[in-house]
């Protein structure tokens, strides 16, 4: 649902944008920057509704009886004894990358005066021989424009996802984290409620973790990985599993 209202959204902006740049191309930087803001304001709108849930499961999740607190001192010392972690991270870092780098590809194209000229010279010659009206061909080149900025930065975010995926999801691994008879809370702000109904759930003695594979509660975009991983740091990971076991739909 989101992603859909996400994608509505854009499609809407794109040709309205399209449209005022087509009469005042003077202002192509400015609406162009407007367009980033104003696709933002919208994901952090639609993002805002979940806060308020967020909130909400928050402080039902603290009102359980608090079953297991670790540490940020615990977290963060068994990170550093897990010398495989830094690679792993690494390995996500750089799938995410590639829509960083195609976004700032795009802004600079954007922005810079002679490149942005170039490309409009480019599409403008797609759409002369048509013999349309100058507006309109004016209209269509912006759309153009606007439109392989949204292309290119969605088909990054997909290949990004896709890469992520095939490392299991984003690896999240909170600082500290408490367990409660109602669910989990991480970093003293992100409530994971019970009964939890992980996809997987695996343990590490040896690496002192337990890792669970949840859905993603939500898209932004296009685009988003379907899985998430949530790394639990603990000396005796079975014993986390116990309390989790607690948690689960096994319960009832």
């Amino acid at each position: 649902m989101r992603r859909a209202f996400n994608v509505a959204m854009s499609a809407v902006l794109l040709l309205l944008f399209s449209f005022v740049t087509s009469y005042y191309p003077g202002y192509l930087s400015l609406m162009f920057i407007l367009y980033i803001v104003a696709t933002l304001a919208i994901s952090l709108a639609v993002a805002g509704r979940g806060a308020v849930r967020m909130v909400r499961d928050l402080e039902y999740v603290r009102g359980g009886e608090r079953l297991l607190h670790v540490s940020r001192e615990v977290v963060e010392r068994l990170r550093r004894r897990d010398r495989e972690l830094g690679e792993e991270l690494g390995k996500q870092h750089r799938a995410s990358l590639v829509q960083m780098t195609v976004l700032i590809a795009a802004m600079t194209v954007f922005l810079i005066p002679s490149l942005r000229d170039a490309a409009i010279t480019v599409l403008r010659g797609v759409f002369e021989p048509l013999g349309l009206d100058p507006k309109m061909t004016q209209f269509l080149v912006f759309l153009a424009l606007y439109g392989v900025f949204f292309l290119a930065s969605n088909v990054a975010s997909i290949l990004s996802s896709r890469s992520l995926e095939k490392l299991g999801g984003p690896l999240q691994v909170p600082a500290f984290y408490t367990v409660t008879s109602r669910g989990l809370i991480l970093e003293g702000r992100v409530p994971i409620k019970a009964p939890l109904s992980p996809l997987e759930v695996k343990v590490n003695t040896r690496r002192r973790f337990l890792e669970l594979r949840v859905r993603s509660p939500s898209a932004s975009g296009l685009a988003s990985s379907a899985t998430s991983r949530i790394r639990l740091y603990y000396e005796n990971p079975r014993e986390l599993e116990s309390y989790l076991r607690l948690l689960s739909k096994e319960r009832g």
